[in-house]
């Protein structure tokens, strides 16, 4: 999937490790009888190796990694979900509570979106948001208010990180996130 600017800037940030490469990972799969979902393989070719921080956290991207501190070296951690058509892979090397994961559609679980990319747009959209900005977070009671979401619009929406899922908008000084069906945005900042 081709990156929007903000998102290519994003990337640009994060130090890359040398990683597994991805025909390497699609024959260790193979080899193993385990699935091999072209989303995957996708995800591992375009992202496997960087570094993203999370605080004191850190999660280094890749389906298999030499000498991970959270995964078994050179394996995928697989699961199934319970209606036996679902699988997840494991996505980075990090703290399993941060739900890491790709389902075979290629869905990622950590802050649900369509495909790891549009994380990675929601990352890049933040961090072109806030720039060399101050910003602060938006207080509940004002994302609540009827005039502040009538500001959030179709005609904001930052398409590259919304999905099915959530919508970023972006109007002037502010970015916001809401969750698809939900009355109220989830939250947002403000520059200052």
């Amino acid at each position: 999937m081709s990156l929007s600017e903000a998102a290519i800037q994003f990337l640009a940030t994060l130090e890359r490790l040398p990683h597994v490469p991805t025909r390497q990972v699609e024959s260790i799969l193979l080899a193993a009888g385990q699935p091999c979902f072209e989303p995957w393989l996708a995800f591992h070719d375009q992202f496997a190796g960087y570094v993203e921080r999370m605080g004191r956290d850190v999660a280094v991207w890749g389906l298999m990694h030499e000498r991970p501190q959270w995964l078994s070296p050179l394996e995928a951690d697989i699961e199934p979900e319970k209606d036996g058509v679902t699988l997840y892979i494991t996505c980075a090397d990090v703290h399993p509570s941060y739900s890491y994961q790709l389902d075979n559609k290629g869905e990622f679980l950590g802050f649900p979106a369509e495909c790891f990319a549009t994380h990675v747009e929601r990352a890049g959209a933040g961090s072109a948001f806030k720039g060399s900005s101050e910003t602060e977070a938006i207080t509940q009671a004002e994302l609540r208010d009827p005039a502040f979401m009538a500001r959030l619009g179709p005609e904001n929406v930052l398409a590259p990180a919304s999905d099915s899922f959530f919508n970023y908008h972006e109007d002037g000084d502010i970015l916001v996130v809401w969750r698809h069906g939900a009355p109220t945005p989830q939250r947002g900042w403000r520059r200052l």
